[in-house]
């Protein structure tokens, strides 16, 4: 084998690669020589005489691609030694760039895991031994021995390692041996080369600020602290990224781990699939117990919010720093040795996101900063979420700052919403308070469970690894106030909800958005987010339902003196802004008022029929349920009441019309005929303003007859729009599901005349 003949040959195609007429045919060459038997010693040779960076790529990717195919025509011996040849020559050549660097790290990486079930656990343990020898030979060892522990964390997961060619079954058995004997021994020294970097980047902090003769000068990012150095060091880099890594690794030595759903397997196909994304996206690790001294350690967690102090300046570092601190949150709370260690930790947990909170408030982003805004922002509220799903609510509360904790948390929730203004942060700035929300209603259930015995007190909340509890029983801490407490802020964030959604009407309606044909309506899109306003609403049902009436008494008024002077406020696109706030305060009210009651009949709310029943001696007009219900129906009532040809049909709006029909439907089934039998108690306003006829003498069948009048004459006046017609029909159709509203539909005499009128007019709603 003539080597110098291969190497120049080898040059000059990876010369050649390099210029865009000549690429394929040099592509061609590589592709050649990688595929050419025992052609291991030639890419030696050409590593040992060359200095140009694109032929030591191209080698490396050689190396790897020659040992994954011809492993078993090699001893172990020789695959030892090769593997010792490239860890030395990247060792004696620090200043080969990163991407040669990283090529013939991944090379190494793959011969290890490719030898792994073959070496002896001597071989196995020098792995582990290179990686912290490498540790030690400064300047340029830490940075190749983090960056050969990155690649060994990449080829042993289940997410990044490259094909060899070998079974499931091979890298399954390589994953959990990885697992169980050197990741936590690899994270246990990424934390130590941490600290002696955040260490060294304090000091070097404190060293600036002493040189100024001024003190500590503005921040030119919003008022977070930066460090120069910080971003200029690949050490401090490279252990983020495999901090993060690592933190994202998917055990199999849990319980969750060897329940996980392998593709191409039917176990538990009843699972949708919107539930199986769900669970991928945002579920948090479960860590073994043998990880419990060093994840669910306060002192690590305090490691990594100082260190995302320290490399704001940085997008990159700082992201993941970021989502290393939202994996750590999200421990869940029987890895905790005790109750004890559960407080401290969700204790430091909020000191730190106070920090971050009270950081964000006082200093809002600047055009440098903005960019790094929203994430920052969604990482925050991230936390918090999982901090409060994982932590058992009697540990939170005996946490000393967790009123104050929660206080920050309902001004960052208004702080989201208003950011939603912003179009450069709207997306960012939603998301982020979707987080709060999901947050804010995980409190208020786990508060009732608690509160209310027959659901079993919240004990299973508070089981421990073995299903023991803690040792936190109800009584020790105060649920009543903290329901009291979560009342207060809960309305707090429903009116700057309901605001802030009338607000963004008029980016709605300057933009003149048109909802794509056959696309989501806003009750699908927006589903999640009302579905949880109106559990914080109904919280405190009396203050959220006077805002709502307030809002649609002015609206409604607006609307019919629009109606009947044609003008309003000389503005042309006046009466699209009140479609565009009539539209969100119904689906508001409507997911308030009742629940959509999915294959069973939904109740009235507990909460509101305790109002409603509070109510009672103020009169049925005077009933907030029933003052706001009547209110839509009566909107409903003078929407309906102009012909077809007439100028005041031209002002109405199918939109409204449409989500008028789908209040209906959701609210019939909950309040219309409402049977008094199916509660232990029933508010007396509510069974005779919509009740069956009986002891109440409710008035529910004039409502329906009201209804069918209502059916008849939008059939009409809506006759070319389909999507009104298709919500008709499925207000109907839910009618004829409903068996107290099907009877009440047989025994009507305006739904026999509507039927005869449409079988007269050759009509069907079918």
């Amino acid at each position: 084998m003539d080597l110098p003949s291969i190497h120049r040959q080898f040059e000059d195609a990876c010369n050649d690669f390099q210029i865009p007429a000549t690429r394929v045919a040099a592509d061609k060459i590589l592709t050649s020589f990688r595929q050419t038997p025992t052609i291991l010693p030639a890419c030696q040779y050409i590593l040992d005489n060359t200095q140009a960076t694109m032929v030591q790529f191209q080698a490396a990717l050689a190396i790897k691609e020659i040992v994954v195919r011809e492993y078993t025509l090699y001893n172990p011996k020789d695959i030892i030694i090769l593997k010792h040849y490239l860890l030395n020559y990247c060792l004696q050549r620090p200043s080969v760039p990163k991407y040669v660097r990283d090529q013939l790290l991944l090379a190494i990486a793959i011969i290890t895991k490719r030898s792994y079930l073959d070496s002896s656990d001597a071989e196995k343990e020098t792995m582990f031994t290179n990686v912290r020898e490498l540790l030690g030979m400064a300047p340029h060892g830490p940075i190749m021995g983090i960056a050969f522990a990155s690649a060994l964390v990449d080829q042993f997961s289940s997410t990044k390692a490259s094909n060899v060619g070998l079974s499931w079954e091979f890298h399954q058995r390589c994953k959990i041996a990885f697992e169980t004997h050197f990741l936590r021994r690899l994270f246990e020294l990424t934390l130590t080369t941490l600290h002696e970097q955040i260490s060294h980047e304090q000091r070097a902090q404190e060293l600036s600020t002493d040189a100024s003769s001024f003190g500590r000068s503005a921040s030119p990012r919003g008022g977070h602290r930066t460090t120069p150095a910080a971003s200029e060091n690949l050490l401090l880099r490279e252990s983020v990224l495999l901090a993060e890594k690592i933190l994202h690794w998917e055990f199999e030595t849990t319980e969750e781990g060897s329940m996980r759903i392998l593709a191409g397997t039917f176990a538990k196909a009843a699972m949708e699939e919107e539930e199986v994304f769900t669970a991928a996206t945002r579920r948090s690790i479960v860590f073994p117990k043998s990880w419990r001294g060093i994840v669910a350690n306060r002192d690590v967690l305090w490691l990594f919010f100082t260190l995302y102090t320290l490399v704001q300046d940085d997008t990159a570092m700082s992201h993941r720093c970021r989502q290393c601190l939202v994996q750590l949150s999200g421990i869940k709370s029987d890895l905790f040795e005790n109750e004890q260690t559960a407080k401290e930790y969700a204790g430091m947990m909020m000191h730190g996101l106070l920090r971050l909170m009270n950081d964000l408030s006082n200093n809002p982003p600047d055009d440098e900063s903005t960019l790094e805004y929203g994430p920052h922002l969604l990482g925050i509220t991230q936390m918090i979420r999982r901090l409060l799903e994982n932590i058992p609510l009697p540990y939170l509360c005996a946490v000393l700052p967790f009123f104050q904790f929660l206080s920050e948390v309902a001004k960052l929730s208004s702080t989201c919403l208003r950011d939603t203004m912003n179009e450069v942060e709207e997306e960012w700035s939603m998301e982020a308070f979707d987080e709060c929300l999901e947050a804010w209603v995980k409190l208020a259930d786990d508060a009732q469970s608690y509160s209310n015995p027959a659901n079993g007190g919240g004990s299973s909340l508070l089981k421990g690894a073995n299903g023991s509890m803690p040792g936190t029983s109800m009584a020790s801490f105060d649920v009543e106030n903290l329901k009291q407490f979560l009342r207060g802020i809960s309305y707090h964030v429903v009116e700057t909800y309901v605001d802030t959604r009338l607000e963004l009407a008029k980016f709605a309606v300057q933009g003149e958005e048109e909802e794509v044909e056959g696309g989501f309506k806003d009750w699908d899109t927006f589903a999640d987010q009302l579905i949880s306003i109106a559990t914080l609403a109904r919280l405190d049902p009396h203050k959220s339902l006077l805002q709502l009436q307030r809002l649609l008494n002015d609206r409604v008024e607006r609307l019919k003196s629009y109606f009947q002077t044609g003008n309003g406020d000389g503005s042309d696109q006046y009466l699209a802004f009140l479609h565009e706030h009539l539209n969100w305060l119904i689906l508001i009210s409507a997911h308030v008022l009742a629940d959509s009651g999915s294959g069973e009949k939904p109740l009235v709310p507990d909460t509101l029929m305790r109002l409603s029943v509070s109510q009672a001696g103020v009169g049925i007009d005077n009933d907030q349920v029933v003052s706001i219900s009547r209110t839509l129906l009566g909107l409903l009532e003078f929407l309906s009441s102009f012909s077809v040809n007439s100028i005041e049909a031209s002002y109405c709006s199918p939109r409204v019309s449409e989500t008028l029909f789908w209040f209906v439907e959701r609210w019939s089934k909950t309040y219309l005929l409402v049977d008094e039998a199916e509660y232990g108690f029933m508010s007396a306003n509510i069974a005779r303003a919509f009740g069956k006829p009986g002891p109440s003498d409710g008035q529910g069948p004039q409502v329906l007859d009201f209804l069918i009048d209502r059916i008849r004459s939008n059939f009409v006046l809506w006759n070319a729009d389909p999507d009104v017609l298709v919500q008709i029909v499925r207000l109907l159709n839910s009618f004829a599901r409903t068996p107290d509203l099907r009877n009440g539909l047989l025994q009507s005499g305006e739904f026999d005349s509507l039927l005869k009128n449409e079988r007269d007019e050759g009509r069907s709603f079918y």
